[in-house]
Formats: structure tokens, C-alpha cells, sequence
């Protein structure tokens, strides 16, 4: 069995820096850093988007995909699904298709 990469890295690049651009790319800004909390802000950077998004098992539009189709299967999480929404049109797929996804897993 082919072992993961846990993130894929420019060796130029603290995984920090990795984190930060690609939270950037599906935020469509800057996210700033919460004064109360900067250690959360690290490990979201470093762990969930550098260690977990950044591998190179799929592609940033089939994990945004996936995120919209799970939370549109569920009630309560209107304000992650506009964010993951956005994100999705962000990094490629067209509006209408981002409304496809939604529209048929809320279907069912």
C-alpha cells in the first residue's frame, strides 16, 4: 500500500505558510489570526489545512465537493454550507454547478 504524503510541502515553506495560503484560497481573503485563540489558528493552519488538505489524495474542488454534499445532508449547518459554498466557486466549480450539489443531496 502507496503511504500518503501527510502534506504536500515546498521545502521553502513552513507548513504554517502552506496552511495560511490555502485557508486563504477557500476563504477568498486573508483569515485573520483570533487574538483569544492563536494556538487554534496554528493547528488549523498547520494540521487541518497543510497536514489534511494539502495531501495528495484529491484535488481542493472533489474536498470541497464532498464538504457541500455532507453538510447539505444535514439540518444546522447553514453557515459552514454558504462558507463551503463560496469555496467551492472559489476554486473552480461554476455557481450553477455548486447549486447541482446541493440541490440533489438535499433531494435525497
Amino acid at each position: 500500500r502507496r503511504q500518503r504524503q501527510m502534506c504536500i510541502r515546498d521545502r521553502h515553506k513552513s507548513k504554517y505558510r502552506i496552511g495560511m495560503e490555502i485557508q486563504t484560497t477557500l476563504a477568498g481573503t486573508p483569515v485573520p489570526v483570533n487574538p483569544f485563540a492563536p494556538e487554534m489558528d496554528a493547528f488549523l493552519k498547520e494540521h487541518l489545512f497543510c497536514d489534511l488538505i494539502a495531501r495528495d489524495n484529491m484535488n481542493l474542488i472533489d474536498r470541497e465537493i464532498a464538504t457541500v454534499a455532507a453538510l447539505a445532508a444535514m439540518s444546522g449547518t447553514e453557515g459552514q454550507l454558504a462558507f463551503h459554498k463560496g469555496a467551492l466557486a472559489r476554486v473552480g466549480l461554476p455557481e450553477p454547478e455548486v447549486e447541482k450539489v446541493v440541490k440533489l443531496v438535499s433531494a435525497n
